[in-house]
């Protein structure tokens, strides 16, 4: 996150394009497709050389990202294995 927070204050589109493919496929890998379809429109945005529109899109990202994370939390926590007590 925080380097699609840097590419877009830099106007950096190389970089803007480097970070979002990573969060791209780090989300499509654990299933977050709303969080990677962002990121792949962002990453576009980027090779387009349209960093303008990014801030926009960095702003859903920043959205959908607390989702993501809260959901990867509970599963973490169901999956974890229950301790026994004595």
């Amino acid at each position: 996150m925080s380097a699609l927070r840097d590419a877009v204050s830099r106007a950096d589109a190389g970089l803007l394009v480097k970070a979002a493919h990573g969060l791209r496929g780090s989300s499509a890998v654990i299933g977050a497709s709303p969080l990677a379809a962002l990121c792949a429109k962002v990453e576009e945005m980027g090779r387009s050389g349209l960093v303008e529109g990014a801030l926009r899109v960095l702003a859903q990202i920043e959205e959908e990202f607390p989702r993501v994370r809260k959901a990867l939390m509970a599963e973490r926590k169901s999956a974890a294995p229950k301790r026994k007590t004595a």
